[in-house]
């Protein structure tokens, strides 16, 4: 999927370099730079962005949210911001959360997923 990342005119995409190596990075439309943003969580593709630029994904029943650092090289061996729980819908019979978008004030998700 492509998203537009928030405040900037690149794109976001995910990318599948091997089994176990995915991310999510921006291409700059004027320049055709391209930057890593984050990992994926394992095995999952679909994200969203909030309008303040934290990145949602979710992994069975629970969101998580990644909050990426502009300044941050993958190369340069500072830690990585992580992808950090937010909520677990699962007390609401929710699992398996796959497609998620955000509406463009931020304040509404919409979701699809597994009812248990």
């Amino acid at each position: 999927s492509l998203h537009q990342v928030p405040g900037t005119n690149h794109i976001s995409f995910f990318l599948n370099e091997s089994e176990s190596h995915w991310q999510i990075r921006s291409l700059d439309p004027s320049s055709g730079t391209v930057q890593y943003i984050a990992p994926t969580l394992p095995g999952r593709e679909d994200y969203a962005w909030m309008p303040n630029g934290t990145l949602l994904m979710a992994d069975g029943s629970i969101l998580y949210q990644f909050k990426p650092r502009p300044s941050w090289d993958p190369v340069s061996g500072d830690d990585q911001p992580e992808w950090v729980p937010l909520y677990d819908f699962s007390s609401h019979g929710i699992s398996n959360i796959t497609r998620l978008s955000i509406s463009p004030k931020g304040n509404k998700l919409a979701f699809v997923a597994d009812r248990q």
